[in-house]
């Protein structure tokens, strides 16, 4: 059993593991006995449910086992707020034995109730005391009623529920809860973002902040182990030392919010939470927004995934023009060696290495912020090769993580002074959070340090050094990671506008009694607990349910600076899209209100809209942002990752593309193809300089793709609003099972159902683009108005032959071609193409336009090819007659005129786009 490897190993005491074994035995013997009673009544109806809830028991008994083996406690929040796809590889990973023993328990319970059905089947009376299993039946219930409530698996649908099904409470403050914020130190904030107002001080100074995994103040000047963190123990002699550095956090990802913005986040779905929510706090001002605002360079690095938790798509978020994380030290082949990596990334020697290189590129551009987040010390413990392992006898590898983590920030702080930072850079180095109850990090401290949840007595490792501010040796007033906020803009002389939630700036007076809120403590509260009901005590000591009426105020108020997401069709409501052939403007893609490409971020990474290349925004199918990307056509790797891009999207997203510069003969093969399986038109992408705006649904009719192509050497701008996607939304709304319908057939549909559907389509200008002056004239004789005003695009025409094309979708014009048939050289290759080639998959209608004195000149290949898709009067063109010729690459024939010798031929467009929208 679980408990027995625990006691063994010494993870649990001997009586906490006697009592284990007794409800453990007590319930099994509960649900052996009911299951046998379900067996002999033949009730296999009841077979099944019992049986599983035996093996989940099972289950749940060696996933407690490991926690208390991993953090020194049951099933509690913590573990859900870790529960996710990469926590769970990696525990697998680390504890593949607990997983073949899970394996091994479950098989062999499932092979012990198969032996006893099958013996009771032979023998119905061999089990001891069957016979008289009625008269002892009231033993059954007080079993399970006495038993159960402390089993494993009570204790994780307990938590489970807990944790998935809290519901926070909306609390609108009274004068009284403000007064008592005040007098906290607490503040209800209400600029954000979009209010900052900057100032920076004749001095710039530079910031170097540093978050080390899991670092308890106690670790540091260790009395037992001597000289653990010797570089840590050094600086912290000649920085000022938070001596009384309180954790408000048990994950990362809050504490660094926490620093960031001086707030207490709300952490409810764990580090699911601002991956799954990413409106969260986006018009929030943190510390690092203000940074932003005064002209700082800010860099974050870190070993783990940017991924993780939704972090690299915050920090982006608020002020970050670079973050970096394993998605891009994987890409070099040095780092992908296993040696100088582990499961969660790239090693702390490695990273203080990187960071030491980009700290002398930054100094070019000071002011800099740069950001670090080592990882080696997350339990269990993971060291480099390239570290010297604790150099005194032991067999715990946290030792050995540490003071690898040690040696390499040492290396780095020592650059840094030697490069004369120390004179114009503010220093941070402190904890993100508590360590976890880990085996080995308990047997590092003594039994008076721990307590039953955390190691050590709540503090975390803090100090900072400033070259502008005469700080004390050590600060011993309580301080917290939400206090950073506040006090480093403070540090580095920045002048702002801008209060923090709960954070207090170290350069103002704080209390010893000061209180500090903890969401630990509102977790707490009794199940009857009801915040909206209950007053705040004028001054601590709170209790929990206070706690949670505290932070129910203030995440209401923070709720406020949550970005409210878009929904679809506000998304669409009002789209710009621009792209520059020559590359003078930026490329536009304006939709929800804002420039969507200034937010371009590539793995991490922000990008500016300067490249020659393709810039994309992917919609999902809600509305909310999936990726806002640049890629440089001249580079490979980032073709590559276009490909990718289209490769990967999902059913039901949206990709509007734009581009910058004459690009087009670039686009790789594969990409192209790509392209054209999403709705790309083929018979005008190999265009030289072509301006193209492409947007397309994953998963719908390629057919339906809305596109605009225009061959030219002038910018493209188009605006679209919903009437421009009502067509392709029809099929996004299809009902299941139902074969998705292209738009020809939908317009049909609507024609039968309203028969004055086209009029009011042909009234509404908007939808198609047109301009009130949509006549065709078309004259043959030398000189005269010709031209063809279709939509919204006006085209003067030139002697000889007038071949255009007009989207049928977007009622937009996308290429030309003239042919002067009194050139003796004309080639007519492409023309006879596509007179001649199968378009009937693409819906594009096709005018051509006789135009002056082309009768002799035409030649007889042409006219053939013409006569073949359905024109008829061509043979009747006489010398100097004007003629026009409609046609619909799916539908055929839609309309043809031929004029008299010197005379003009004149169309009303609104009848000719009716019934070009009729077929």
């Amino acid at each position: 059993m679980p408990y027995t490897h625990l006691a063994v190993t010494g993870g649990i005491s001997p009586s906490l593991f006697f009592i284990k074994l007794g409800i453990v035995a007590l319930s099994v013997w509960a649900m052996v006995n009911l299951w046998l009673e379900a067996f002999k009544r033949e009730k296999k109806i009841v077979h099944v449910p019992v049986f599983a809830l035996f093996q989940f028991f099972v289950v749940s008994a060696w996933i407690e086992a490991g926690l208390m083996h991993f953090t020194g406690k049951s099933f509690s929040r913590e573990f859900f707020y870790h529960l996710n796809p990469d926590a769970l590889a990696f525990g697998l990973g680390a504890y593949s034995g607990y997983a073949w023993y899970l394996v091994l328990s479950m098989a062999i319970s499932s092979l012990i109730l198969r032996h006893i059905a099958l013996k009771i089947k032979k023998e119905p009376h061999f089990f001891p005391g069957y016979r008289s299993y009625k008269n002892r039946v009231f033993l059954l219930i007080p079993a399970l009623v006495l038993s159960f409530p402390f089993t494993p698996l009570w204790g994780l649908g307990r938590e489970a529920a807990h944790y998935y099904f809290k519901h926070d409470v909306a609390i609108t403050p009274t004068h009284h809860d403000v007064s008592v914020l005040s007098n906290l130190g607490m503040n209800l904030i209400s600029l954000g973002k979009s209010d900052i107002e900057t100032l920076m001080p004749p001095k710039h100074r530079n910031l170097v902040l540093i978050f080390l995994e899991s670092m308890n103040f106690n670790f540091v000047n260790h009395p037992y182990f001597p000289g653990l963190t010797p570089w840590l123990d050094h600086y912290s002699k000649r920085f000022t030392l938070l001596g009384n550095h309180i954790s408000t956090e048990n994950a990362t990802m809050p504490a660094i919010i926490s620093s960031l913005c001086g707030i207490i986040p709300e952490y409810s779905r764990g580090n699911d939470t601002i991956a799954l929510q990413g409106n969260m706090y986006k018009n929030l001002a943190c510390f690092t927004d203000i940074l932003a605002n005064a002209g700082y360079r800010q860099v974050y690095m870190g070993g783990a995934r940017l991924s993780f938790a939704g972090k690299g798509e915050f920090l982006l978020e608020h002020g970050y023009h670079e973050v970096m994380g394993w998605e891009q030290w994987k890409r070099k082949e040095h780092y992908q060696q296993d040696e100088n990596h582990s499961y969660w990334g790239l090693h702390d020697y490695d990273l203080f290495h990187e960071a030491a290189i980009k700290v002398a590129e930054l100094k070019k551009k000071a002011p800099f912020h740069l950001t670090l987040l080592t990882l080696n010390t997350h339990v269990p413990g993971f060291f480099s090769h390239k570290c010297e392992g604790y150099p005194y006898p032991h067999d715990n590898g946290m030792l050995d993580a540490i003071y690898c983590m040690d040696a390499a920030l040492g290396k780095f702080l020592v650059q840094l002074e030697e490069d004369g930072f120390f004179e114009d850079t503010v220093i941070a180095v402190v904890g993100d959070h508590k360590m976890f109850n880990h085996e080995n990090t308990r047997s590092i401290l003594s039994e008076r340090e721990r307590n039953h949840d955390n190691i050590g007595d709540g503090r975390i490792f803090g100090m900072i050094h400033s070259p502008d501010h005469d700080l004390p040796g050590v600060i011993e007033v309580p301080t917290a990671p939400c206090d950073l906020a506040p006090t480093l803009p403070d540090l580095l002389g920045v002048e702002h506008n801008i209060r923090f939630s709960v954070g207090i700036s170290l350069l103002e007076p704080i209390k010893q009694d000061r209180f500090i809120l903890d969401r630990d403590n509102s977790n707490n509260a009794h199940p009857g607990c009801d915040p909206s009901t209950i007053a705040l005590p004028q001054a601590p000591p709170y209790s929990p349910c206070e706690h949670r009426r505290i932070l129910s105020i203030l995440d209401a108020n923070l709720g406020y600076f949550h970005e409210k997401e878009d929904s679809f069709f506000n998304m669409l409501n009002h789209v710009v899209m621009r792209s520059s052939i020559q590359g003078v403007r930026k490329a536009s893609i304006f939709m929800g209100g804002q420039e969507q490409l200034q937010r371009l971020s590539r793995d991490g990474v922000t990008q500016d809209r300067d490249i020659e290349g393709f810039y994309c925004v992917v919609l999902n199918e809600g509305g909310g942002i999936a990726a806002r990307r640049a890629y440089g056509v001249h580079n490979v790797s980032e073709m590559r990752d276009f490909i990718s891009l289209l490769t990967d999207m999902e059913r039901g997203q949206w990709l509007f593309l734009v581009h910058r510069g004459d690009v087009m003969a670039r686009l790789p093969r594969t990409a192209l193809y790509l392209l054209k399986k999403m709705g790309w038109p083929p018979s005008f992408d190999n265009l030289p300089g072509s301006n193209t705006i492409f947007v397309t649904r994953k998963g719908i009719d390629p057919r339906a793709a809305v596109f605009h192509t225009v061959h030219g050497k002038d910018d493209l701008e188009i605006t679209l609003s919903l009437t421009d996607f009502h067509k392709m939304l029809a099929h996004s709304f299809s009902s299941a099972g139902k074969q998705e319908s292209h738009m020809g057939e939908d317009i049909q549909e609507d024609i039968q159902e309203d028969p004055d559907f086209i009029l009011s389509v042909i009234e509404d200008e908007e939808i198609l683009g047109v301009d009130g002056d949509n006549d065709i004239t078309i004259c043959g004789f030398g000189g005269g108005d010709s031209s063809i005003s279709l939509f919204s695009d006006r085209k003067e025409l030139v002697r000889g032959m007038n071949v255009m094309a007009y989207s049928y979708f977007m009622q937009k014009f996308e290429a030309g071609f003239v042919y002067d048939f009194h050139d003796p050289d004309v080639d007519v290759h492409n023309l006879l193409t596509i007179l001649t080639s199968d378009l009937s998959q693409w819906d594009y209608t096709i005018v051509v336009a006789v135009h002056d004195d082309a009768r002799f000149n035409l030649p007889g290949t042409i006219i053939k090819a013409l006569k073949d898709i359905g024109a008829e009067k061509i043979d009747q063109l006489e010398v100097r007659a004007p003629y026009l010729f409609i046609f619909h690459t799916r539908h055929g024939v839609i309309h043809e005129a031929l004029g008299e010798s010197g005379s003009c031929i004149s169309e009303d467009g609104r009848y000719i786009i009716r019934k070009i929208l009729e077929k």
